[in-house]
């Protein structure tokens, strides 16, 4: 049986980066704690360095690995070992760049002061940064000092490319710099910045982010948190979005007018997968969209979902529908293979032309491309099985059939 759940969100973001340096390597030798002998045999060097060296195996062995490869005494040997040779700044500049990409940008930085030869590679190097305020603020490093923090690197690096930016904010204070907030946006955007994430939990009051949001022609992933748009505050017609390669939308706890979200959905001719949770300011979702193939979302407070024009569209799965009692249409989606959550309360449902309203199908055209579809029962009210027949008779190709309890 196939769930038809759509998957944890991918906004949510992990700044935690792995550490490539150890300072205490592991040893290279294997040994069994059946031993006698419960030290770790040495690393295996290119001289026998038993009788001169035998408590400095390992940096005899580094030292052999220096020089020429032959005998020698112990003076070439401390020579080799003592020469201060930087190894791994001999790799190839594409390596570099690939480690920076995997430490965190405060460590990156550090490297670039600390080293010549890796500090022209820096300013290839800032593709991921990771703007969060830290929790409980640190020696007065409050929300006045993060941003000031973020303004001042993006003017010293005014030519460094940027892949992610990600800024976390929480608390008091961000409604008094959005000035600089809108002029970040802009930099980004001259950057080529592919991938936003804006995180207000916590903020008070609830921001109203900047217009320059929306205007990323580089952008393919944005993940927006308790924040307002400020289409919500703007009469209609607003000025309409420009993000041609946006793949990916996930807005959560978000304050918005239909009239923004329709204008995202429908002027975004790249958008492939949307995520809705918990959006305010709304009781009516209208789905028009050339690209759009998943759409998900929490529509419990919803009173209408329309697809209009969605050709594919593929899988539409819309937690608490039932629960608010929407009412669910699809006038145009051909490729429509999932459907969910549906409920003796998503009435009247109508698909295309054929109307079902809890008990009778009117039925005209059925969906015959619906494979996957999952639907909430009410098995402690009557009439749940003349539902449930009902239903079915309006997918005739259903292959899968995912039914939960209902806990309205």
């Amino acid at each position: 049986m196939c769930c038809v759940r759509p998957s944890h969100s991918d906004s949510e973001t992990s700044s935690q980066l792995g550490q490539i340096i150890s300072p205490d390597p592991p040893p290279c030798g294997k040994y069994s704690p059946d031993d006698d002998d419960l030290t770790p045999p040495p690393r295996p060097s290119a001289v026998d360095t038993e009788g001169e060296f035998g408590a400095r195996p390992a940096k005899r062995a580094r030292g052999a690995l220096g020089g020429d490869g032959g005998g020698g005494g112990g003076g070439g040997g401390d020579a080799a070992v003592g020469d201060g040779r930087d190894r791994i700044s001999d790799l190839p500049d594409a390596v570099l760049l690939s480690i920076l990409s995997f430490i965190p940008f405060r460590d990156a930085g550090r490297t670039a002061v600390l080293s010549s030869r890796w500090r022209h590679l820096f300013d290839q190097s800032l593709l991921e940064f990771n703007a969060c305020q830290p929790f409980p603020p640190e020696e007065g490093r409050g929300c006045e000092w993060v941003i000031r923090s973020i303004t001042d690197i993006l003017a010293a690096r005014p030519h460094v490319p940027i892949r992610s930016f990600r800024f976390v904010m929480y608390g008091q204070g961000f409604a008094n710099n959005l000035a600089d907030v809108d002029s970040w946006f802009r930099i980004l955007a001259r950057r080529g910045v592919r991938e936003l994430d804006v995180d207000m939990l916590y903020t008070v009051p609830t921001p109203l982010l900047p217009r320059s949001l929306l205007e990323f022609s580089s952008l393919e992933i944005l993940r927006v948190l308790s924040c307002d748009f400020f289409y919500f505050s703007w009469p209609p017609p607003a000025p309409a979005p420009r993000l041609p390669v946006l793949r990916t939308l996930d807005l959560s706890n978000v304050c918005m007018s239909q009239h923004c979200l329709q204008d995202m959905l429908s002027h975004c001719p790249s958008l492939e997968c949307t995520k809705l949770k918990n959006i305010t300011g709304l009781d009516k979702i209208c789905v028009r969209s050339k690209s759009l193939v998943r759409l998900f979302g929490d529509f419990g407070n919803l009173n209408e979902l329309v697809v209009q024009d969605a050709p594919n569209l593929e899988e539409l799965v819309g937690i608490g529908l039932p629960l608010s009692k929407a009412k669910v249409k699809i006038v145009f989606a051909p490729k429509l293979r999932v459907l969910g959550y549906l409920g003796k309360g998503v009435r009247p449902l109508v698909l295309h032309d054929t109307v079902f309203d809890g008990g009778i199908v009117q039925s005209r055209t059925l969906m015959s491309s619906i494979k996957n579809l999952a639907i909430q029962v009410p098995f402690s009210e009557k009439g749940h099985t003349i539902f449930v027949a009902q239903l079915l008779k309006c997918f005739p190709c259903l292959e899968t059939l995912q039914i939960e309890v209902s806990q309205q």
